[in-house]
C-alpha cells in the first residue's frame, strides 16, 4: 500500500522481496549449521552458500535498482 500511494519508491517492494527470498535460505544454512551444543565454527561449505546467497541477493538489487 505504501508504493501504491507513493510514499515509497517502486524498488521498494523489489528490494524487500529479494531480501526475503535469499533471507530465509541464508537464515536455515546458518540454524543448519549452527544447531548443535559444541563449540562452534564456519566449515567452508558454509562459508561457500553463503557468499553465493550474498552475490544473489546484490546482484538481484543492482538489477532491481537500474
Amino acid at each position: 500500500m505504501m508504493v501504491d500511494r507513493s510514499w515509497l519508491p517502486q524498488s521498494s517492494s523489489d528490494l524487500l522481496l529479494s531480501f526475503l527470498i535469499v533471507g530465509l535460505p541464508a537464515a536455515t544454512v546458518i540454524a543448519w549449521f549452527h544447531g548443535e551444543k559444541a563449540p562452534q565454527d564456519m566449515p567452508r561449505i558454509e562459508a561457500w552458500i553463503l557468499t553465493a546467497l550474498a552475490l544473489v541477493w546484490v546482484a538481484w538489487n543492482v538489477a532491481a535498482l537500474t
